[in-house]
């Protein structure tokens, strides 16, 4: 067998490999990314908002 052909299949291989684990690590980050974003969202204190406020546009200068 040609050993360029093998060393080609080797590296293939790897990228591969790193590929799938580069995947997995984004994949995770991301599920942190959106428990972090959640949390954040949960910690953040409710605001009784006036309804009269931005009903109306003052064009007059």
């Amino acid at each position: 067998m040609d050993m360029g052909l093998v060393a080609v299949a080797s590296a293939m291989s790897q990228a591969s490999v790193q590929s799938n684990v580069q995947q997995a690590v984004l994949k995770e980050n991301l599920d942190v990314s959106k428990m972090n974003a959640a949390k954040l969202l949960q910690a953040m204190p409710s605001i009784d908002a006036n309804p009269a406020i931005g009903k109306t546009l003052n064009v007059v200068a």
